[in-house]
């Protein structure tokens, strides 16, 4: 669905609301419109990121939750307040280095769970040994441990890097 930005406005605060939940488009924003989206997004519980250009985007940036300068990387604007600069003027770009993130945040998620389980059971078999009276010998705790070491970088090594600059939000 499609709402231009004078529409929107119009709209009472519970009604932007509402409105945020199911328009998909929103055309022809003013500055103060596209504000009164953010706000409205936000106030549904949204986490909002703005792509900006200009100078216009610099307040509506800097009230994202996630702002992205898509001009000069060393432009001032990126320097005041986006996250993040692209160096590329695609949008694509964005999409592309949120899917490797949640890739990685996967990959990250799968990893500790590994390398958790290995380690219990690696404290399991030592508890094992002492409650059996078997003697673990230490070199097998160490190479047991190495393996684990050397094993869970594999895991983390199929994501190249986004090529973006990055800066925290103040």
């Amino acid at each position: 669905e499609l709402m231009t930005g004078a529409a929107f406005a119009q709209l009472s605060e519970d009604e932007q609301k509402s409105a945020v939940s199911h328009i998909n488009i929103f055309a022809e924003c003013t500055s103060e419109q596209k504000r009164l989206v953010l706000r409205a997004l936000q106030n549904s519980g949204e986490k909002v990121a703005v792509v900006g250009d200009e100078k216009e985007d610099l307040l509506l940036m800097q009230q994202a939750d996630l702002s992205v300068w898509m001009g000069q990387p060393h432009h001032p604007v990126w320097q005041e307040c986006a996250q993040v600069a692209l160096q590329e003027n695609q949008l694509t770009t964005v999409r592309d280095a949120i899917e490797m993130g949640k890739n990685s945040c996967q990959t990250l998620q799968k990893g500790v769970g590994w390398l958790s389980s290995f380690r219990l059971a690696l404290g399991v078999f030592a508890l094992l040994g002492l409650f059996l009276s078997y003697s673990v010998a230490p070199w097998q705790m160490l190479l047991l441990s190495v393996w684990s070491a050397l094993t869970l970088p594999f895991l983390f090594s199929k994501y190249p890097q986004v090529e973006a600059y990055h800066k925290e939000k103040h």
